[in-house]
Order: structure tokens, then sequence, then C-alpha cells
């Protein structure tokens, strides 16, 4: 069976509706959740190029400050620490300071199977 292009559309409304927020970890992050989360900002609306959407954080100065180890995006997530379902993540090692500010991007593109 093949997705139609309709079926696409659908499934990234799904994604935009159910990502709300990026989570940062100073541990390791894995499927199971956060091992030391210490910041989390909720996602920017989405915006569409043809099959992926795409999704922003922005960090100023203040915010995020310390050393990035994982990145996750979280669904069903409140503004609480803990809360939501790790829905994609990636380690990563980036030293935020209170000099620089940061957009994290995310592009989700969905494409039918083979």
């Amino acid at each position: 069976m093949r997705i139609t292009t309709a079926g696409i559309q659908r499934v990234l409304d799904l994604l935009d509706a159910d990502l709300t927020h990026i989570a940062l970890d100073a541990g390791e992050t894995t499927e199971a959740g956060l091992a030391d989360e210490y910041y989390r900002g909720q996602l920017t609306p989405p915006f569409r190029d043809g099959h992926t959407t795409v999704r922003e954080v922005y960090l100023d100065e203040t915010q995020g400050v310390g050393t990035i180890r994982g990145i996750a995006v979280l669904s069903q997530a409140t503004d609480d620490p803990g809360t939501g379902v790790v829905f994609a993540f990636d380690q990563v090692e980036i030293e935020k300071t209170d000099r620089n500010s940061v957009t994290i991007s995310v592009e989700i593109t969905v494409e039918e199977g083979a």
C-alpha cells in the first residue's frame, strides 16, 4: 500500500499538533528520557516545505546556559520538566554561554517507503 500526498499531509498535521517542546540535557538522552534535563522551551509554530515540517526554539543569552549534551523533541509536554514523551533525540556537545544565542531547528520529513 502506498501513502498518498493527502496522507503525508495528514501525518504532518498530526506531528505539528503533537510536538510541543525541546528539552536540553546535561547528561545522556535516550528513548527512555533525559538524564539531567536543565532547560525546556516551546517550539515555534510549524513551517512547511513540501513533505517537511520545521520547528524551532530560540535561546537568548540567558536561556539554556551550560553544556548541552542532548537535545530532545517532546510530544504532549508542558513547561514542567519530566512531562511529555521523547519523540526524537540527538547527542551533541555544545557549550552554550551567556554571551551567545542559539536557534535549534528540527526538520522532519515524511516520505513514501520503497
